[in-house]
């Protein structure tokens, strides 16, 4: 309500595309209808500006809601757009936007696979990312070690991996999300060593 209200207060274009990636980020992990809105405003908006950087951004958050709502091809068909497009306009944060979106994109398209090749495929893609989000993480971020995690995971070194994602489930445990994404990844463990009880 404060977002609103600050929203219909706002007196120029750059405060107004502000507080509507605010909203974005306040919606996004709920109300995806919501989220969807304010990523096509700001898109609306940042064109009308002429602020190509800006519009990077609303056109990612676009490609967020995409892959959350299980749109696969529209998320990927907005990304590979702007890499192709825009590229050489992002900035730092938004290549970590990127590669976070392709590296969470393939990880479905590969859970939702129907055939072995294709979900090995998107499993190589999704493996490949993985140095492109390390290379934009601190080494004490949650990010670092979970994405490190899952690489040992997916090179076969599942001690080292299980003690890191263990590491890490400790050390980040004082918040519920944090506390989710580390015991999804801990599930992965287990699961590939054949750790049917831990798996749960």
């Amino acid at each position: 309500a404060n977002l609103t209200k600050q929203l219909t207060a706002a007196t120029s274009d750059i405060q107004r595309n502000d507080i509507y990636g605010q909203l974005f980020e306040e919606y996004k992990n709920y109300q995806m209808d919501s989220a969807l809105l304010y990523s096509d405003k700001r898109i609306e908006l940042t064109t009308h500006m002429g602020a190509a950087s800006q519009l990077v951004t609303a056109h990612m958050n676009r490609a967020e809601v995409m892959m959350v709502t299980g749109m696969y091809k529209e998320a990927l068909d907005i990304l590979d757009y702007l890499e192709a497009n825009s590229r050489n306009v992002y900035t730092e944060q938004q290549k970590a936007y990127s590669y976070h979106l392709y590296h969470s994109l393939y990880i479905l398209m590969a859970d939702y696979s129907f055939s072995e090749n294709e979900r090995k495929y998107y499993k190589n893609l999704e493996f490949q990312y993985k140095d492109s989000i390390l290379s934009t993480l601190a080494p004490d971020n949650i990010g670092y070690s979970l994405v490190r995690s899952t690489q040992l995971l997916g090179s076969g070194k599942y001690d080292e991996a299980l003690k890191l994602a263990t590491r890490c489930y400790k050390e980040f445990s004082n918040n519920p999300h944090n506390v989710a994404l580390t015991a999804y990844t801990l599930s992965e463990i287990y699961h590939s060593t054949g750790d049917r009880e831990n798996e749960k």
